[in-house]
């Protein structure tokens, strides 16, 4: 038996499974593919059978409805890509998250950051700094806050001294 690893990433198109639009669904093979993948690969069967992508031989699976959900989402794996994605693992390279992209907001490690165009002009922050300077914005908006609520309550309370005063 071999001794396979677990991979996060669909065999298709290459991009990282969630739990959405890209949930891991498997064929009766055990090949897991992306819900978007494989809903457009039984939108372009003629017929309502499909062969897996990942075989060299033709494996036909016959299905009644256009529909993924007639292939089960892999639970397994979307419990274990949550579990990693809590922790902090990058699922393409099993790096810790280190850093993030501060347009789109995704977390990223090394070797996210030095292989991956997609944030190749964007700015890139190490996530402690940028999580410590959150922080420091988030307390400040507060304190604003609590500056606005102490002047609304001072001029309430003057206008009803002054609402009073004018009904002596």
């Amino acid at each position: 038996k071999k001794n396979r690893k677990m991979s996060y990433l669909c065999l298709e198109c290459k991009e990282t499974f969630n739990a959405n639009e890209r949930a891991p669904r498997y064929l009766p093979c055990g090949h897991n593919f992306c819900s978007k993948c494989l809903s457009q690969y039984m939108i372009q069967a003629s017929i309502n059978s499909i062969a897996c992508p990942h075989h060299e031989k033709m494996h036909f699976y016959t299905f009644d409805k256009k529909d993924v959900s007639v292939f089960p989402k892999n639970e397994i794996l979307i419990k274990k890509i949550k579990q990693l994605t809590q922790w902090g693992i990058c699922l393409r390279h099993g790096k810790e998250l280190t850093l993030i992209c501060t347009q789109d907001h995704e977390k990223l490690c090394t070797d996210c950051f030095a292989t991956d165009e997609a944030h190749s002009d964007h700015e890139i922050q190490k996530l402690s700094v940028f999580k410590e300077e959150t922080e420091k914005l988030f307390l400040k908006v507060q304190d604003d806050i609590n500056q606005v609520e102490v002047s609304v309550e001072k001029a309430i309370i003057e206008k009803k001294k002054r609402m009073q005063e004018s009904v002596k």
